[in-house]
């Protein structure tokens, strides 16, 4: 029986070593959107820019196990990431929405 114990404690700690490991091996994901079709120069056409970069953002992030709350707070970090990257280029689109230059804007997140 002792045995047994040492043995289940031993896969126990093998696996927890294992799960931050697998979410450093995430690798960095880029997701383009563009926006070329859109008029910016009404509410709708920055509504449909939005709904791009959010579907961005979910598709760059993934889905994962909401009883993980590690997995939920990677999630997270991965989702204020994106954001954070696209935010700067959306601003330049809007300032820029007449200009006929590139119509894109990469979100990336990890």
């Amino acid at each position: 029986m002792n045995k047994l114990a040492i043995t289940m404690v031993s896969a126990v700690a093998a696996f927890t070593t294992c799960v931050p490991a697998q979410a450093q091996m995430r690798e960095e994901a880029t997701y383009t959107v563009e926006y070329g079709d859109l008029n910016l120069n009404s509410d709708q056409g920055v509504a449909a820019l939005d709904y791009r970069l959010h579907r961005a953002v979910a598709a760059v992030c993934g889905q994962v196990n909401i009883r993980d709350l590690g997995q939920v707070r990677d999630m997270r970090r991965c989702k204020d990431e994106a954001w954070a990257s696209a935010k700067d280029q959306r601003e330049f689109a809007l300032a820029h929405r007449n200009d006929a230059s590139a119509k894109r804007i990469a979100v990336r997140g990890q």
